[in-house]
């Protein structure tokens, strides 16, 4: 399938798929859509926040040929990267930013690690023009 541009350039359709995890046992519709849009000639990417901890399986995960990409599960590593992330973000849109940082402390589940994996997500989506 292609896609007509306002210039007139013609190029694949891409299509993102986030995940909480992938892949997993429980996910046969969304393995099913994949392989589809695969089989039409979509271009797929797939994102996951976390690593598969099921040992199980359905076949047709195996027969889908987007690979999986993994948002790190931890800071420790990687303080730099992510330190330039939030300073990107910042950069960018400061109202945005300090919004998030609200929105970040009035929420006691969350920690700033997540505002650094919604960027990654951000950044994912539009390396691969999603």
């Amino acid at each position: 399938m292609i896609q007509n541009t306002d210039q007139g350039d013609v190029r694949p359709v891409r299509v993102g798929y986030l995940a909480r995890m992938y892949p997993r046992f429980s996910q046969t519709f969304i393995v099913n859509e994949i392989r589809e849009h695969e089989r039409q000639g979509l271009d797929v990417s797939i994102v996951s926040i976390r690593l598969p901890n099921e040992g199980l399986f359905h076949d047709s995960v195996c027969r889908v040929k987007a690979r999986a990409q993994y948002i790190p599960s931890t800071i420790r590593g990687q303080r730099r990267k992510f330190a330039k992330i939030h300073w990107r973000l910042f950069r960018r849109s400061p109202r945005n930013y300090w919004q998030a940082v609200k929105t970040l402390r009035s929420d006691a589940q969350a920690v700033w690690f997540d505002l650094a994996r919604a960027a990654h997500v951000l950044r994912w989506v539009k390396d691969r023009r999603l």
